[in-house]
């Protein structure tokens, strides 16, 4: 079997791109967050840094998705996702839940818990885009706008009942 030249500039392309995401992905002893206790004064500042990485890991899956596509190259989007946004998500989400669980009697009260559960979505949100992108599968598209939609409620809902700028 013969590649044409652009099939073969794609698999160079991919090749590459596959490298630099593996070189670049981050390594297993990452440093880990110290879990703290959350109090009135600071809680707050806690929800902005975790909504923020919420949409910034919301928003890459989104980017990369586009990148790919662009370029026709499922297997470098599930490479990206296996590699680098994974272990990256899953550490920052295991640190969240750590502090949900430090700190679950001021998160309850303050009725937080959907929050974390936002954040807890990107892993299934991934999926979903993942397989709507490489098996064209509409119900998993449709399962990651759903994500998308819902999230969103409850993002604006914390923006206007604790006047939150993010």
């Amino acid at each position: 079997m013969r590649l044409s030249t652009q099939q073969f500039h794609q698999v160079i392309f991919s090749l590459c791109a596959s490298i630099v995401l593996l070189l670049t992905a981050p390594l297993k002893a990452e440093t880990v967050d110290q879990i703290f206790t959350l109090n009135d004064d600071s809680v707050d500042t806690f929800l902005v840094e975790m909504i923020s990485d919420y949409q910034r890991f919301q928003q890459e899956v989104i980017d990369y998705r586009r990148f790919y596509e662009e370029r026709g190259d499922h297997r470098g989007y599930m490479v990206w996702r296996q590699n680098a946004f994974s272990p990256t998500v899953r550490n920052r989400n295991a640190f969240y839940q750590a502090m949900l669980e430090h700190n679950r009697q001021l998160i309850e009260t303050q009725q937080l818990e959907p929050v974390f559960r936002v954040f807890d979505s990107l892993e299934r949100f991934s999926v979903d885009v993942m397989q709507g992108f490489v098996e064209q599968d509409f119900e998993a598209i449709q399962n990651a706008r759903n994500t998308l939609n819902t999230n969103r409620q409850v993002i604006e809902e914390l923006k206007l009942n604790r006047a939150l700028e993010f």
